[in-house]
């Protein structure tokens, strides 16, 4: 009997794959990609919520440090525009919260959340100083949607109940539940300083960097007593979204800075910790007030209130 020669082609023809087996190699291939990316994206954001959790330690820990050598008091919002402090004039720079915390922390990175990518507006070489800013430091006053210097420069808010520029700061020994009590959050991108945001006396010009609540979904509200609609002290601003610049509004239009990571958002506490928290969770200010720290905080849940 005759043998069978084997030649190469032969040998080719035999190892190859069929179209059958081709087709079901691409779709095993398919399945465990659909099973696997969506695993891939969830490690991704757990990541960066943990990135922005340790962020917001490191910031609370520097305002509490910050505390410690100026008598138990938070920095204020920015060194212009206060009862005792030259007036903000367009166009020039200023030092906001984020520098006077910016000794205290390794360093300035730490103030973007790894989820929030705005672009960062660098300071113009030679922009005049109005206090003591100097040369790349703080940001340059005036209507953000100028992209003046210094806007998106940080992810995070400061509860502007601790201090507000115009007449009051409020000492350490005010605060009756530091573990309940909110230093610093996710928030809109923002200066790490201003005031600004209208329609009510804060006219809109700079970019909000500290607030008296959240940004929520207005369908969001916090669970429980207290500033919930239709309650005798309910204000539309629990939202604070009207209180942002147009600029600031579109990024929350974009994503929710209080659900910023999957449905939760950061926050640093008065005692030194960070968690994050849904916004249903978060209590803020009842009422627009400026004269004086509001209270109400009865260390159940995150409060902006002392």
């Amino acid at each position: 009997m005759a043998s069978k020669v084997s030649t190469p082609l032969a040998r080719k023809a035999q190892a190859a794959f069929t179209l059958i087996e081709l087709l079901v190699v691409i779709a095993i291939i398919a399945i465990l990609a659909a099973i696997l990316f969506p695993v891939f994206a969830q490690a991704k954001n757990a990541a960066k919520k943990t990135a922005c959790i340790s962020n917001l330690k490191q910031i609370g820990t520097s305002i509490i440090l910050y505390g410690n050598d100026n008598d138990g008091v938070a920095p204020i919002i920015r060194e212009c525009g206060g009862p005792t402090m030259p007036p903000c004039e367009a166009g020039k720079a200023t030092l906001g919260w984020v520098d006077l915390c910016q000794p205290y922390v390794k360093n300035m990175g730490v103030f973007k959340c790894p989820s929030e990518t705005s672009a960062i507006v660098p300071v113009p070489a030679g922009t005049p100083a109005l206090t003591t800013a100097t040369a790349g430091t703080g940001y340059v006053f005036g209507d953000s949607e100028q992209r003046l210097g210094g806007q998106n420069r940080s992810s995070y808010g400061r509860n502007m109940n601790l201090a507000n520029n115009s007449s009051y700061t409020a000492a350490e020994s005010m605060v009756q539940y530091p573990s309940s009590t909110i230093l610093v959050f996710d928030f809109a991108p923002n200066s790490g300083g201003g005031i600004g945001g209208g329609p009510t006396r804060d006219t809109g010009v700079e970019q909000r960097g500290a607030s008296y609540n959240i940004v929520r979904d207005p369908k969001i509200q916090p669970e429980g007593p207290g500033c919930t609609p239709g309650g005798a002290t309910y204000d539309p601003s629990v939202s604070f979204f009207k209180h942002l610049t147009p600029d600031q509004q579109r990024a929350e239009r974009s994503q929710y800075s209080s659900t910023r990571h999957t449905g939760t958002a950061g926050y640093a506490f008065m005692d030194g910790h960070a968690k994050s928290f849904r916004p249903q969770k978060i209590y803020g200010q009842c009422d627009y007030v400026f004269s004086t720290p509001d209270t109400g905080n009865d260390g159940s849940t995150p409060d902006f209130r002392l």
